[in-house]
């Protein structure tokens, strides 16, 4: 079975799922695709990966999309980073500061929002580096290059050099959705799709 997601829901939920088919149905081979939401949804639509677990999506009639669960964001900087950065700092305190982010056809809802944050307290944020994959836009981070605003997620089995800080001005609410195609009529897709309800609940 084909196994499409996005980078954040392979911190905890997509290898869980795959411990659960592992001792479930022992003898399914599963290949997981991570790429951005967009990619991935044309992947489910031409048939190339059995179900996705993206951000929620445009609606298609061919796909059923539920929602699994929400977060929130943090802003991730380096311990101890040169800008002094804190749980006390505030947007317009990023002003100068490098932004390290997904680049924006990887999420551009998730981009306009921090855009549109930070050009409400009077500034745009200067996005110097970009990567689709978290732990490189993490790995940046650690070398005080700037600062991210990542999945709350993300946070999780870290062992980084990072601080993830919870600053209430940008707390952005993000969802993650299962999608598949309304013609999968396949037992042991049904049957993944059971253990991803459990393991969500």
């Amino acid at each position: 079975i084909n196994i499409g997601s996005i980078g954040s829901a392979m911190v905890k939920t997509v290898p869980s799922l795959i411990g659960q088919v592992g001792k479930v149905m022992p003898g399914i081979k599963v290949n997981i695709i991570e790429d951005t939401t967009q990619n991935l949804v044309n992947s489910l639509i031409d048939g190339k990966i059995d179900l996705t677990f993206t951000r929620p999506h445009n609606q298609i009639d061919r796909l059923v999309t539920d929602s699994l669960y929400k977060e929130s964001t943090v802003v991730a900087v380096a311990k101890n980073n040169k800008w002094s950065i804190d749980e006390m700092s505030v947007i317009k305190d990023f002003e100068e500061i490098p932004f390290i982010l997904y680049p924006k056809h990887a999420g551009p809802s998730f981009r306009d929002q921090i855009v549109q944050i930070c050009t409400q307290r009077g500034f745009y944020p200067e996005v110097k580096y970009e990567s689709i994959h978290s732990q490189s836009l993490l790995s940046l981070v650690e070398q005080d290059l700037g600062i991210s605003i990542l999945p709350e997620s993300l946070t999780k089995g870290q062992n980084l050099n990072v601080d993830y800080l919870n600053i209430n001005e940008i707390s952005i609410p993000l969802e993650l959705v299962v999608s598949y195609r309304t013609n999968s009529e396949d037992e042991i897709l049904s049957n993944i799709l059971q253990l991803t309800k459990s393991i969500v609940n």
